[in-house]
């Protein structure tokens, strides 16, 4: 029997975001040391290495996760259908594993000035064909989060062990790569185990006519993969063509700050794909409808106050992460603030809602306009405004996903939102001036960041705790 018991969504998100943050943390801790010791230019090495597997990764991949977590929730009650669709994406896997390997083979052979990396790009796609093998997916449809908590915990550290105990010096870079992806190994290797002996999934290679009918919404969700990272990096892009070297450096920064907040609070809502997406294959609108309005109600009580906490002590977080080299970062990041308000309602439509609800071709057209419009502006605004001028297409980018999002989905859900909405922005303002107020004890940046937060915090839950146990929002609290 396949492990079915139900998880509650509250833990799961607490665990995802968790991961998140240790995906953030283990890096802060291995780069003085990697950096130091490797020396300049096999740092360089390592990283220009980690961008071009980062590619192979991304055709590898072809978008079956998303896809593979939206149907196998949907037959995870139902042993022999979900075996099947398993085998078959597994084996779907396996083609664009080879196709992408085939590519860096060529880019290899073709490339003179790739060759001498050839060794290095060898050892760093490791963990395309264990990713591959791992199928960590398939945890995700059981909502295994734990374990895929835990699991990723336990081997980073081991993972950072190997870094302190084989890389001494800069000729250890090769070793350094090794480490790098160790991780990555040993929890595919694990979880090979895990979904054999724990979830009793046994995965076989099968006919290639049994992968057919996954290809268009697969292809779909490869390419709204595809056109997220183009419009993503086109505004460092055409800043450093259209610009120079500082103005990225301050942008990068912004952008990096964003980004991490932007991932911590999307990990929170990732968790709800496999629960909704089971929802709907059963039948259960009416589970979707209030499950979606209870989760779609925290995040805008949630993000509104984060978003002027963010505008407010943008300086503090530029000084406190980056520096006082890069204050003049301050405005993109005031700007990047707002953004994160769309953002999470983007990642809250597209992902949470459209994906579960067979939207791909719709957020396929949705996620190209929006690209289009970002490196449109990008090409207008960036020649006068710069680094502002980046930071405002990426709003635009995002309130253009909100908007498709809202209309795409008119007729089928239905959302609460006037009284969250002026509940958040009650909240919202009266986090802007607790932080005014305390930055007006010219306190230094951490204790005022420390403060502010702290405050902030409290008339949150002063506010919200209340309102979310009168409208009894028990989907998000016991679920």
């Amino acid at each position: 029997m396949m492990v079915k018991e139900k998880k509650s969504l509250t833990v799961n998100s607490v665990l995802n975001v968790i991961k998140q943050l240790c995906v953030i943390i283990f890096p802060m801790i291995t780069f003085p040391y990697a950096s130091r010791v490797l020396g300049v230019t096999n740092y360089g090495k390592i990283n220009f290495g980690q961008s071009i597997i980062s590619y192979i990764a991304l055709i590898a991949a072809l978008g079956i996760t998303n896809y593979a977590i939206r149907e196998g929730a949907q037959k995870r009650e139902h042993n022999s259908e979900l075996s099947t669709l398993v085998n078959e994406l597994f084996t779907l896997s396996i083609y664009s594993t080879i196709f992408s390997y085939i590519i860096l083979g060529l880019l290899c052979f073709f490339l003179a000035d790739l060759r001498p990396y050839t060794t290095l790009l060898i050892i760093q796609s490791m963990i395309v064909v264990f990713t591959t093998l791992g199928t960590d997916w398939i945890n995700s449809i059981f909502e295994d989060y734990f374990f895929i908590t835990i699991r990723y915990i336990l081997c980073q550290i081991i993972s950072i062990v190997l870094m302190f105990v084989l890389v001494k010096e800069p000729e250890d870079y090769l070793m350094y790569a090794f480490v790098s992806v160790s991780a990555n190994i040993l929890a595919n290797i694990w979880n090979i185990y895990h979904i054999r002996k724990k979830l009793k999934i046994k995965l076989r290679f099968v006919e290639f006519s049994g992968v057919k009918k996954h290809f268009k919404s697969v292809f779909y969700m490869f390419v709204s993969s595809i056109a997220t990272l183009v419009y993503i990096n086109s505004d460092i892009t055409m800043l450093g063509i259209m610009k120079d070297d500082t103005v990225v450096g301050y942008y990068s920064v912004s952008v990096k700050i964003y980004s991490l907040i932007k991932q911590l609070v999307n990990a929170f809502m990732i968790v709800s794909i496999p629960r909704f997406s089971n929802y709907i294959g059963n039948g259960k609108l009416d589970e979707v409808q209030k499950g979606l309005n209870s989760l779609f109600t925290f995040l805008i009580l949630m993000i509104g106050p984060a978003m002027s906490g963010l505008y407010s002590l943008s300086s503090d977080i530029i000084f406190l992460f980056a520096g006082k080299d890069y204050i003049k970062a301050t405005p993109s990041l005031q700007i990047l603030s707002f953004a994160i308000f769309f953002s999470t309602l983007a990642c809250f439509y597209i992902n949470v809602v459209m994906i579960p609800f067979m939207k791909e071709k719709l957020i396929l057209k949705a996620t190209i306009i929006s690209a289009s419009a970002n490196i449109l502006l990008n090409f207008v605004l960036i020649p006068s405004y710069g680094a502002n001028a980046a930071a405002l297409t990426t709003l635009i980018s995002e309130m253009l996903l909100v908007v498709f999002g809202i209309y795409y989905m008119r007729n089928s859900l239905e959302l609460r939102w006037k009284v969250p909405l002026l509940i958040s922005s009650l909240i919202s303002i009266i986090v802007y001036f607790i932080c005014q107020f305390v930055i007006s004890l010219n306190l230094n940046r951490i204790q005022e960041i420390t403060f502010s937060t702290f405050i902030s915090f409290i008339v949150f839950l002063f506010i919200t705790v209340p309102y979310l146990k009168m409208n009894k929002m028990k989907i998000l609290l016991k679920k």
